[in-house]
């Protein structure tokens, strides 16, 4: 949220994975809920932030694993827009070297370099997030009695 508040909201995004280090044995424990929360509020709710695409790459042995989550986890409008790439080697067939770091043959920053600028930046911003904490929601103004949201994610009573 605090790209969006300072930059405004970006034309959509593309979420690139790297799926080597993904264990299987993580697919059953594994919790949907959140993941559609998620995607609906992404893909439907804030267009501006639409999903333009999902690659997962390095993805060989756990396709099947990696489908099986897709399928339950995300929205069945956002699937085609789901690629799965045995390598990095393929994933520069459609994702931009500008937008890679070097660890994965981009022209950005190494992976760690960019985890640590992210970190410095939310560190120096942390006034941002203390008021964002401080926002709240007038209850009284909800719905008593809201079950689309409550059975649209299979929560329903």
């Amino acid at each position: 949220m605090l790209d969006v508040y300072q930059n405004g909201p970006p034309n959509g995004h593309i979420i690139v994975q790297d799926i080597q280090h993904f264990p299987a044995s993580f697919v059953p424990k594994m919790e949907y809920g959140p993941f559609k929360k998620f995607f609906y509020y992404d893909y439907e709710v804030v267009p501006t932030m639409q999903i333009k695409g999902m690659h997962f790459f390095n993805s060989n042995p756990k396709k099947d694993d990696i489908v099986g989550v897709l399928e339950s986890a995300v929205l069945k409008s956002l699937l085609p827009l789901v690629s799965l790439h045995e390598s990095v080697d393929d994933l520069v067939k459609y994702v931009p070297k500008e937008c890679l770091p070097q660890d994965y043959g981009g022209l950005l920053d190494t992976s760690d370099t960019l985890h640590e600028k992210s970190k410095s930046e939310l560190l120096k911003n942390g006034a941002f997030f203390e008021w964002q904490d401080q926002l709240t929601v007038d209850e009284s103004k909800r719905p008593a009695n809201n079950t689309i949201a409550q059975n649209m994610f299979g929560f329903g009573k």
